[in-house]
């Protein structure tokens, strides 16, 4: 491979948090080393806006067609996403106390945690719905982009849905990059809006869903994925190692995983399994190497993209 302009120098060495990279920044003038944070930083911000204007502007309409009112939302749901994240701790306070009042009044709760998730369905919503203007599209949109970078094909499996903020990213960038995906989550308000989201954008997407009412169903996947991605999951399980198992079991022998593994603090809420670090096991196990860190995120790659991954970053130090 030859010399890598500076845009995708960026675009490579920006996904690939690893020791390459590190040597790479190093090497840099600090001067530069700053210009180059501020400008990304910048590009980050802007592209996070515009996909959380997007997403809110669908919102609107999906109101409307579960039969409620748009201009309800318009008028008094955004402005409270944008105070809300101005008074992001504030938020998060009235978000605690909400799940222990629920979790007061729920009696054995953990044996019934669909139910949970049900009668807070739409305080989750507007939560998801504040992501981008908050700072966390990183996390989203970044695994989408280095999967664009390393597969061909990407054949998609959001795990865990939520807002698909980066698959709608990448199909709002370009409408072909994405030939297949598969959505799966508990069978709520947010995964009914992700739903008709991507079916206004892509009407020629292959796209299947599977909405469950336990997170801990197997569900009936059938075709292989190329791209699986995997944020704010496996916390919620009771055997996560077990469901990654099975999913794996789907993906293609040229195949990117990047999955949400940190630590997520104590024990409590919906969090019941919070250290999920073991599962990187199943990847290991399945032939996948650690690639990337992308945000919170962790990327394992089997087979092409690795060899690409390993290329890139190699070209990138030259």
């Amino acid at each position: 491979m030859g010399h890598l302009g500076n845009g995708d120098f960026l675009g490579v060495v920006g996904h690939c948090r690893t020791k390459a990279r590190t040597l790479a920044t190093r090497a840099m003038p600090r001067v530069l080393q700053m210009a180059i944070h501020r400008q990304r930083h910048a590009q980050e911000a802007s592209r996070d806006d515009r996909l959380w204007r997007l997403v809110l502007s669908e919102a609107a309409e999906f109101s409307r067609s579960e039969g409620g009112s748009a201009d309800v939302f318009r008028r008094e749901v955004v402005p409270f996403i944008k105070r809300s994240v101005r008074c992001r701790k504030r938020f998060e306070l009235y978000n605690g106390a909400h799940q222990f009042v629920l979790e007061a009044f729920l009696p054995r709760y953990r044996e019934r945690l669909y139910d949970y998730y049900r009668e807070q369905q739409y305080h989750m919503f507007v939560i998801m719905l504040s992501y981008p203007r908050s700072g966390l599209g990183t996390n989203y949109v970044e695994p989408y982009q280095l999967a664009r970078r390393l597969l061909p094909e990407l054949r998609v499996l959001d795990y865990g849905t939520g807002i698909p903020y980066g698959l709608v990213h990448a199909l709002v960038e370009d409408s072909s990059a994405v030939s297949a995906a598969t959505l799966v989550d508990l069978d709520l308000v947010h995964c009914r809006f992700a739903e008709f989201l991507l079916r206004r954008l892509a009407p020629d997407l292959k796209l299947v869903v599977h909405r469950l009412r336990n997170a801990d169903e197997m569900p009936q996947l059938g075709e292989t994925f190329t791209f699986l991605f995997a944020k704010d999951i496996w916390e919620h399980l009771r055997d996560p190692q077990l469901v990654l198992e099975y999913v794996l079991g789907f993906a293609d022998e040229d195949c990117l995983c990047v999955l949400d593994i940190t630590h997520h603090g104590a024990e409590v809420h919906q969090h019941i399994t919070p250290d999920v670090g073991f599962i990187v096991q199943a990847l290991t196990d399945a032939g996948f190497g650690h690639v990337a860190d992308v945000g919170i995120m962790s990327g394992f790659a089997r087979g092409a993209p690795l060899r690409v991954y390993a290329e890139l970053t190699a070209d990138s130090l030259r």
